[in-house]
């Protein structure tokens, strides 16, 4: 006799709800969601960067508050990365300018908070679409700045070809933030069930790469370049292996936007420096850029088989270049930031996430929740590669997407093994668990 376990568990956690129809919606969200919004769009706004400060605290004391009443969701990515706090303070031992170690130390600690917060709330379908959207409407307030101040103007037309920054002000923060946007309208796009609304996330999908494009960004484009396969590969690759006909306009499809992709191209900042990456690769030469980011990954070897245990410092990797940057290379600054622990520490966060995300696709899911945890491995694998040529651990974007599909990938994770556990199971109509999942 077969076994089935329901994963219907939205109205099943212990915390403060308003509404119980698919799946409640927390009274914390007054906090979270203007926090999201303000952390995304202002925190490098100088004199707005407080408002974001208040919020966080005002969220940290409500969430203790409400937390002394019920239990804290303490998943395993939240407890690598308190290691990773815990073993950055050593740091300070090794740190030539301890104010900015502590700099860097305090931002670590922000984001444990913060991590921990956002996980914690993101317990059901709608509370993480409701983040998820959040995040959607940050991203497009600092994409709206962008428009009004001229400064995407400028980078698309104007005599000297600037990038575009923003708000984010840096430019591959700027185009990251919108590879991940796209992410999100992706999935949006993929559970929608109005054509009106899939048009809308289609037409700011468009939107958005040629933003990517405005800002210059060699690591945004090619990662918005890879966005695309990887969601439709890790969406429906099944799919499309038993009806050729869907690999077809799949293939057809990805040639198109990657063709409208590169006629946008033409003319601007992005192509003289992908033609620069393309001659480095080529010959070796390229522009100071290049040259620079490899002087630099030859330095951070250097450094990590000097300063193995502990690393240099956060913020430190500047004052052992010649370059006198930042390493351009997640890798690299973090592993000679901290040492190769705290590199473990910190690279551990994705690979649970990544490992909790396997083991869930191996379910039967209902088809919202499936689809998130399709739009969660492609996150995970858009990390991994852009981190390569940009630093990405000091950005507040990048660890409130994580948290939410660490928070609702781990509570979905811990009430399946629950049930298991108990022996739960239903009729047929439910969501059958596939036999090797036992």
């Amino acid at each position: 006799m077969e076994q089935y376990v329901s994963v219907d568990y939205y109205d099943e956690f212990q915390t403060p709800l308003i509404s119980d129809e698919g799946g409640r919606v927390s009274v914390f969200i007054i906090f979270l969601v203007p926090f999201i919004i303000t952390a995304i769009s202002v925190t490098y706004v100088r004199g707005l960067n407080y408002v974001v400060v208040g919020l966080g605290v005002i969220c940290s004391i409500a969430y203790l508050v409400a937390s002394i009443r019920g239990t804290f969701v303490l998943p395993k990515e939240v407890m690598f990365f308190l290691a990773l706090v815990v073993w950055s303070c050593f740091g300070i031992f090794v740190a030539k300018a301890p104010s900015l170690h502590y700099q860097g130390l305090f931002t670590f600690f922000q984001f444990l908070v913060m991590i921990t917060i956002i996980a914690h709330y993101s317990n059901n379908v709608k509370m993480i679409r409701i983040l998820l959207f959040s995040v959607v409407i940050g991203a497009a307030i600092v994409g709206t700045e962008c428009v009004i101040t001229g400064e995407y103007q400028r980078a698309e037309y104007g005599p000297d070809i600037e990038r575009a920054r923003a708000m984010a002000m840096n430019a591959n923060v700027f185009a990251i933030m919108l590879v991940y946007t796209a992410m999100i309208l992706f999935y949006f796009l993929d559970t929608w069930k109005s054509w009106i609304m899939k048009a809308a996330a289609i037409g700011m999908i468009l939107f958005l790469s040629l933003f990517v494009i405005a800002s210059g960004s060699r690591v945004g484009f090619v990662s918005f370049v890879l966005l695309l396969p990887t969601w439709f590969f890790i969406s429906y690759r099944k799919e499309i292996l038993k009806r050729p006909g869907a690999f077809i306009l799949t293939l057809a499809v990805v040639i198109i936007v990657s063709g409208f992709l590169f006629s946008r191209v033409a003319g601007t900042r992005m192509q003289r420096r992908m033609v620069e990456m393309s001659e480095a690769r080529e010959t070796g030469g390229g522009g100071g850029s290049i040259q620079a980011r490899t002087l630099m990954i030859k330095e951070a070897f250097a450094i990590i088989t000097s300063h193995p245990l502990l690393g240099v410092g956060l913020n430190h990797f500047r004052f052992y270049s010649s370059t006198g940057m930042y390493s351009h290379n997640n890798y690299t600054e973090v592993f000679c930031n901290i040492g190769i622990p705290g590199g473990i520490f910190y690279y551990s966060v994705l690979i649970v996430l990544w490992l909790r995300l396997r083991w869930l696709s191996k379910l039967s899911l209902e088809d919202k929740v499936r689809k998130f945890v399709n739009m969660a491995k492609t996150f995970v694998i858009i990390q991994l590669v852009s981190d390569m040529a940009h630093v990405s651990h000091s950005i507040k974007f990048s660890w409130i997407v994580a948290a939410i599909l660490i928070g609702f990938s781990y509570q979905l994770e811990q009430k399946i093994k629950g049930r298991m556990l108990t022996g739960y199971h239903e009729s047929a109509d439910e969501y059958q668990l596939q036999p090797e999942c036992y």
